[in-house]
């Protein structure tokens, strides 16, 4: 009699287990049932050489995914990732398995596509000359010269077809309530005709310019010359055949106290002593006190030389 007692105890006992499991599961789906949604993921590659660059390819794919709703609301893209693995392209149109990694406890129902088509080409490059797109303006009274940029021009790397859609490298300076002069490194960005950004697709070289942009006070202005200043005379039998200078003339800024009298600016010294052969050079100007001039870029001087006109040539004999 006793073991029976003991024989249905147990059997109690193992049907309170499965019923407090039971009941378990059955609260815990109540209060935590299974959900399901759609995330948009960036597609990401690894494994492309480093001679070849991709020409196009989806920029994002859509992932299904089924959890916990506690955790399928909290996901985002950023808790997924989604690869295409590049090892084994070949230059043209490639179709490429989509690798998806998701959090624990989630799992994927559906990627769309599940295959991704993506052109490869081998990367060209091209040297473009970088410009200043100017936003904002300048404190009331204040004007803005010619910006000085170093480098001047940048190599973009990419596919040909990409570098043969670029209009502009530029870079972007603001103004807003500007005052003094601006010196910044700025990054260089690439756009077609349409004002697209291609900065997907290539690469900078170098990325970011300096960038000196004056900022003066809205003073009177006039054009005046450039007078090249020549140190020493050339080698015995040598002669100046000529002088180019770009530019010729600069425009500058100032008081016209100062303004009205100045006919020219001096560059500074360009030595030709004992020069049997063309001299160029590039020189700053030199500024008269409370004078700004509009360009802060050297100016280009060229000094012809050659052998003096034999005698009889010079008085027609």
């Amino acid at each position: 009699m006793v073991e029976k007692f003991w024989q249905r105890n147990t059997v109690l006992k193992i049907i309170s287990v499965f019923a407090a499991i039971f009941m378990w599961l059955y609260v815990s789906g109540k209060a935590n049932p299974t959900a399901e949604t759609v995330i948009s993921v960036p597609l990401e590659t690894r494994a492309l050489a480093s001679d070849l660059v991709i020409e196009d390819k989806p920029a994002t794919i859509n992932v299904r995914v089924e959890g916990k709703k506690q955790v399928i609301e909290t996901i985002s893209s950023r808790d997924i990732r989604a690869v295409a693995d590049l090892h084994n392209v070949f230059l043209g149109k490639n179709t490429v398995p989509i690798q998806v990694e998701t959090p624990q406890n989630v799992d994927i129902i559906s990627v769309e596509p599940s295959q991704a088509t993506i052109i490869i080409d081998e990367i060209s490059d091209s040297q473009f000359p970088v410009t200043v797109s100017f936003t904002g303006r300048p404190a009331s009274g204040y004007i803005t010269l010619e910006p000085v940029l170093t480098p001047s021009q940048v190599i973009v790397a990419g596919p040909r077809n990409v570098l043969n859609k670029i209009e502009r490298a530029y870079v972007t300076v603001n103004l807003n309530d500007v005052s003094d002069n601006i010196l910044e490194n700025l990054p260089v960005h690439v756009e077609d005709k349409l004002g697209n950004s291609l900065m997907e697709w290539v690469r900078v070289i170098p990325q970011t310019v300096e960038v000196f942009a004056p900022v003066v006070e809205d003073k009177p202005g006039k054009l005046v010359l450039v007078k090249p200043v020549l140190e020493g005379q050339p080698a015995p039998g040598y002669e100046i055949k000529r002088i180019i200078v770009e530019p010729e003339m600069v425009r500058v800024y100032g008081k016209m106290s100062i303004l009205w009298d100045l006919k020219y600016l001096d560059t500074a010294g360009i030595d030709i002593s004992d020069a049997q052969e063309d001299v160029q050079q590039q020189v700053q100007l030199r500024l008269p006190p409370g004078v700004t001039p509009s360009i802060f870029t050297p100016v280009q001087v060229f000094v012809d030389i050659g052998p003096e006109e034999a005698a009889e040539e010079k008085t027609g004999q």
